[in-house]
């Protein structure tokens, strides 16, 4: 039997067995006990048994999809409530039922043209020879609607089997952001062509500067040229308009002034100098939220 021993400073696991001794007339003499220390087993197995508990609460509990896929099917066999809800089932064992894989919940053909199973295929032999592979993926729900998702496979073992773990977000949300931001900036970008105005965008976070053709164009440079930071629009401007040029802007960031506008000169390629007027505004998204990194968007006419 086992047994755990546990001594002020020495806690130890054992197996005990016992055997009884005889004497030559096969009486019974004295009761023998063999004591094995298991300790380290034991721990090792306790401990294994916690890591298992951990991954199965990571994997029940996830906000992503997570599934268990194995060959030489390839369809879905174990899987968390947050997959269930994703795709719309009823329940974890409509993926089995349903005998459900990639590519029977994906459009028939992904958004680069190819057929969606021969890409889940490629997909992943891509995962087993690499032992994981991320890819953006189009996948659909049970009621045919589309989404977009990342999808993450981890090539795992069992009983020196392979299987893959499957880990799949969706990216609505995400990608409803992106084209949001880029018809934004296209509308901006149409606008300051539209006024003839010059465009600079400054990330306040790493201190790099994007600097429109436009803006270049006023000063007689060529789209290719200056470096993005703002060492190049310190050296430009005038030296008796840059102390009070820099106050505006540290003092419109730090919130004591209300809007940002600042009349100086700056230097054209040929020589001479010209006079701009700067306006600026920090970057905010649709909800009136400040943006991520912090930007100044600033426009010179």
């Amino acid at each position: 039997y086992e047994d755990y021993l546990n001594l002020p400073q020495y806690q130890r696991y054992l197996i005990c067995s016992k055997f009884p001794l005889h004497d030559a007339f096969w009486q019974e003499t004295v009761i023998c006990a063999i004591l094995t220390d298991i300790t380290e087993c034991k721990q090792a197995e306790l401990s294994l048994k916690n890591i298992k508990i951990h991954y199965r609460s990571l994997f029940e509990e996830s906000h992503d999809a997570q599934l268990i896929i194995i060959p030489p099917t390839w369809e879905f066999q174990i899987a968390n409530p947050a997959a269930v809800k994703m795709f719309g089932l009823s329940e974890i064992m409509d993926f089995i039922t349903l005998e459900l894989n990639h590519w029977n919940l994906s459009p028939e053909r992904q958004p680069d043209g190819r057929p969606s199973m021969d890409a889940a295929f490629a997909m992943i032999e891509i995962a087993l020879r690499e032992g994981s592979h991320y890819f953006e993926w189009r996948h659909k729900r049970v009621n045919g609607e589309e989404f977009p998702c990342m999808v993450l496979l981890t090539r795992m073992q069992s009983n020196g089997e392979d299987y893959l773990q499957c880990s799949i977000r969706d990216i609505t949300e995400q990608k409803r952001i992106e084209l949001a931001l880029r018809c934004s900036e296209e509308r901006l970008s149409h606008a300051f062509q539209a006024a003839n105005d010059g465009l600079w965008d400054f990330n306040l976070e790493t201190q790099t500067v994007y600097y429109s053709p436009r803006w270049k164009e006023m000063l007689g440079y060529d789209p290719d040229e200056f470096t993005s930071d703002l060492d190049t629009w310190t050296m430009l401007v005038h030296p008796e308009d840059r102390e009070k040029a820099l106050a505006l802007l540290n003092g419109y960031l730090e919130g004591r002034l209300d809007t940002y506008r600042a009349e100086f000169r700056m230097h054209h390629k040929e020589g001479h100098w010209i006079y701009i007027l700067s306006r600026g505004i920090l970057a905010h998204d649709s909800q009136g939220r400040p943006l991520s990194p912090r930007r100044i968007i600033d426009r010179k006419s």
